[in-house]
């Protein structure tokens, strides 16, 4: 399903274009439509559209000015830009703002096809691209982790050189140099030795990530166990 806003100040223009649009791809849309520029920014926050058709001279802000405000809070929307003016520094203002498509009125409903294929060929590309990037970091938040702890275990046994080197490249670390914290658990503290050790450390398993994620909040750190 593809999420559609097409914002125009003349009510034909509006409906024209979302009739092409849901005589061709029906099924597949969501539509709304606006006819003001604060309506643009409104629904993009709120419908949160795919695609946007949106005419540059609208009452309040210009279709440009509602893009800029919008590029502020969501930069992944397909915008087209609609105008009955051939005017250079519209085209290239769009351009600048990385907008799709700059067609000119009257528009032809062919061009509007056309346009939403290629639209949606881009938003598909650009979902797929934040489901990789999603999945890289699912695989990060498990790999990271291990990779912290096998670091730390190489520099405890003394077994530097390229490993270590490999480690540090791998985890982003630019430092040559820093202080290393242990942390030790016991069921309690007798005669100068932690009780049941073992045991102790075997629970703070379960609280690990809450401990990363706390050394993190003060220290440019790495942890392990």
């Amino acid at each position: 399903m593809f999420r559609i806003l097409i914002a125009d100040d003349e009510g034909i223009m509006r409906e024209s274009i979302k009739n092409t649009i849901e005589a061709n791809f029906g099924s597949e849309t969501e539509i709304v439509t606006v006819k003001t520029g604060r309506e643009v920014v409104e629904q993009a926050e709120s419908f949160r559209p795919d695609i946007a058709f949106v005419d540059i001279q609208m009452p309040g802000l210009s279709g440009i000015q509602a893009i800029k405000e919008i590029k502020k809070f969501n930069s992944s929307i397909v915008f087209v830009v609609i105008t009955a003016y051939d005017n250079f520094s519209y085209a290239k203002e769009s351009v600048n703002l990385g907008v799709m498509e700059y067609i000119l009125k009257p528009v032809n409903k062919q061009k509007i096809i056309d346009v939403c294929i290629r639209a949606k060929k881009k938003t598909e590309e650009l979902r797929q691209k934040r489901s990789d990037d999603l999945r890289i970091k699912e695989k990060l938040e498990i790999v990271i982790p291990m990779l912290e702890t096998a670091f730390i275990n190489n520099m405890l046994q003394e077994s530097g050189g390229d490993r270590n080197r490999n480690y540090l490249n791998i985890l982003d670390i630019d430092d040559e140099n820093g202080y290393v914290i242990v942390f030790e658990y016991g069921d309690d503290f007798k005669d100068g030795n932690f009780t049941n050790a073992v045991g102790s450390n075997v629970k703070m398993n379960n609280y690990y990530k809450l401990f990363k994620e706390t050394l993190a909040g003060f220290f440019q750190c790495v942890t392990g166990l």
